[in-house]
């Protein structure tokens, strides 16, 4: 009997464990490589996935066999849509060419680990140091700058395509987190500072917390047929 309660009290324990992960944004679940926007039933891919890889180039990789099957281009709305429903504020976003309302420090934090600081790895991999090192030291008493840049799925014209940004601005002069669907890269643009921003249908598995509390009823049921 004292074994089952622990495994009981294990159990609880994760359950409280795994609701508490990504607390500050809403409807949200981690998957690593992905993330889901339960509100909007939505997968989106780690940006960090698609980097120094053209439009062009992840475009043809959508298909059946290639790089990013089942993925596609989110689009400004999905994008916008997406921020207001994590973050449980109207950011304001709908379209292209739009920025989001002032967003207090802190507010696109979690975004940016989920889906990885594109402008980061620019940095690094253009200057050999993380961007808070060297002549930015005393800029970054506050924190740190990062960036989720990508590709969204409308086009400026043939030859040029839009971008979005998530800004998680922690330094000295500004302090402000941001987003916006405003700007323009060239199809055939590679850079380690600009992925895409792919989203899927999110296909309907259950929760790690669901799992776990069907667990706990299972066990409850055992202990009670036990006695």
């Amino acid at each position: 009997m004292f074994k089952l309660k622990k495994i009981f009290l294990i159990l609880a324990l994760s359950v409280m464990f795994i609701t508490k992960s990504n607390a500050a944004l809403i409807g949200v679940e981690d998957y690593g490589d992905y993330f889901t926007d339960k509100n909007n039933s939505l997968d989106w891919l780690d940006v960090t996935l698609s980097i120094n890889r053209s439009y062009t180039d992840v475009s043809s990789q959508l298909g059946l066999g290639g790089d990013f099957e089942g993925w596609r281009y989110a689009t400004a709305a999905e994008f916008g849509g997406m921020l207001s429903s994590v973050t449980g504020v109207d950011e304001g976003i709908d379209g292209v060419g739009q920025y989001s309302a002032s967003v207090p420090e802190g507010g696109y934090d979690e975004l940016v680990d989920m889906m990885g600081d594109t402008f980061g790895i620019w940095w690094q991999e253009t200057n050999g140091v993380i961007f808070c090192e060297g002549v930015n030291a005393d800029r970054c008493v506050d924190g740190d700058f990062r960036q989720t840049i990508g590709l969204i799925f409308e086009s400026y014209n043939a030859n040029f395509i839009y971008s979005a940004t998530i800004t998680d601005d922690d330094w000295l002069f500004t302090n402000e987190d941001s987003a916006n669907t405003a700007g323009i890269v060239n199809v055939n643009t590679i850079s380690f500072a600009i992925g895409s921003f792919l989203v899927r249908d999110t296909v309907n598995v259950p929760e790690p917390q669901s799992v776990l509390l069907l667990s706990i009823g299972l066990v409850g049921l055992f202990a009670m047929r036990r006695r």
